[in-house]
């Protein structure tokens, strides 16, 4: 009898810790998202003007690209075993924090609230970027890391041509030549490497 209640008493427990496990994992996930919303819920509250607020979203969403580029190249110079990749990676890295600085800066001056994570979505592909094996990973980053720049080129295009404001019109010029930098960057190695 008492191994019966035993049995049950650690079934119990290993359930409850599996369901608080559970929630824990989505407490985190959800507080990454919920970092993203409340900034874009107090940028909505802040300016009324359609455009000031589509700037507003630009930069929430250009700051949260840059947390996760600037961690998945630290996972790229943590994880990859070839030294062309690692080099690259410490380029992004340096390069995407002085993006990010600047977009903190001018987020500072116009009164634009910022997430301070990534979003759930990079975090997932961090997560999965972690897991590749060694002989994978480098493929699957560069892929990633393509894929992000070519997106972000995109909404930085598109932000150029309907911004208001001269002050953001002139950032997204000056930075765009180094995201294309990035870009082509990537693509080179991945095009040596082909095959390999």
């Amino acid at each position: 009898m008492k191994g019966i209640s035993l049995v049950a008493t650690l079934a119990a427990s290993a359930l409850f810790l599996s369901v608080v496990s559970c929630n824990n994992k989505k407490q985190e996930v959800a507080s990454n998202n919920e970092s993203i919303d409340m900034a874009k819920d107090a940028n909505d509250s802040t300016f009324e003007d359609r455009t000031e607020e589509k700037d507003a979203d630009f930069v929430v969403n250009a700051v949260t690209s840059n947390l996760a580029e600037i961690k998945i190249a630290q996972l790229a110079k943590n994880k990859s075993s070839n030294e062309d990749v690692k080099a690259m990676a410490t380029k992004l890295e340096e390069q995407h924090m002085k993006i990010l600085n600047e977009l903190k800066a001018y987020a500072d001056k116009k009164g634009i609230a910022i997430p301070l994570q990534e979003s759930d979505r990079d975090a997932k592909e961090m997560s999965r970027l972690s897991e590749e094996p060694t002989d994978k990973f480098d493929e699957e980053w560069c892929d990633s890391m393509e894929d992000r720049h070519e997106k972000s080129i995109n909404k930085f295009e598109a932000r150029l041509d309907k911004t208001d404001d001269p002050e953001l019109k002139q950032w997204i010029t000056a930075t765009l030549p180094g995201l294309k930098e990035h870009l082509n960057m990537i693509e080179k190695h991945e095009k040596q490497h082909d095959g390999e």
